[in-house]
């Protein structure tokens, strides 16, 4: 634990020019007296790190300090890579460019091992997709159309929270304002999808609203089917 936020405190000093001990404090709900300890084990190590005394002083770097890729092992620089590959499949903000500079850090590229496309054939969902992105990542309300596995058509207004991708099946998971609760909507289900300007707060609770071997509601019937052996690609594809 004590490793994971002096590696993150390095990561904050890189990215701002100065800042407090009590602001380190704040972000990892620790003492100051904690962060004290942490910086001068890190100054043990090589990190060069000094403090500017006065009303607008505070910890900074060595101004030019780059930090060494040594600090991540090459499995760990291509575990990176690889995610950041990942992230790219569903069209991630800044996710390629990235992608691109830790490529340059770490004295590589990521290799190509893997190609990942969630989108249909068609731009349809490739739209919904972007639309609940924009809304996601700006907290603004949706309002669309949706139609339940009992055949009801409803006008829904809700907070989106989260994409899921589960079972080949896209999902937004949100807080419905007609529901007042947390739903997971099929985004083949949705139509008429519009971005409101209306903003909202609320994050994801911690309890998703599906457990990982959530069964459908609706009773199954099993059934035996005889099919011919020249179409036993469709069951295997289905």
């Amino acid at each position: 634990m004590q490793i994971e936020r002096m590696l993150r405190i390095v990561f904050i000093l890189l990215n701002r020019k100065m800042v407090t001990a009590d602001e380190l404090a704040a972000e990892f709900e620790v003492s100051p007296r904690t962060i004290y300890r942490d910086l001068e084990a890190l100054c043990q190590a090589g990190i060069p790190i000094y403090t500017c005394q006065g009303r607008n002083g505070g910890i900074k770097l060595v101004e030019n300090f780059v930090l060494n890729k040594s600090v991540l092992s090459q499995e760990e620089q291509n575990e990176i890579l690889a995610a950041l590959q990942g992230l790219t499949a569903i069209h991630y903000p800044q996710a390629e460019k990235v992608l691109a500079k830790l490529s340059a850090i770490f004295g590589g590229r990521a290799m190509d091992w893997i190609t990942v496309d969630l989108s249909d054939w068609g731009p349809a969902k490739q739209e919904t997709l972007a639309k609940l992105k924009e809304a996601i990542i700006n907290r603004r309300l949706v309002s669309f159309t949706y139609y339940n596995s009992s055949g009801e058509r409803t006008t829904r207004t809700v907070e989106p929270l989260q994409l899921w991708f589960k079972n080949r099946a896209w999902y937004l998971r949100a807080y419905c304002r007609n529901k007042q609760g947390q739903r997971l909507f099929k985004l083949n289900r949705i139509r008429e999808l519009s971005l409101l300007p209306e903003g909202f707060t609320r994050q994801p609770e911690r309890e998703a609203p599906l457990a990982s071997d959530y069964e459908p509601r609706t009773p199954m019937t099993w059934i035996t089917m005889k099919i011919h052996p020249s179409q036993a690609y469709r069951v295997y594809d289905e």
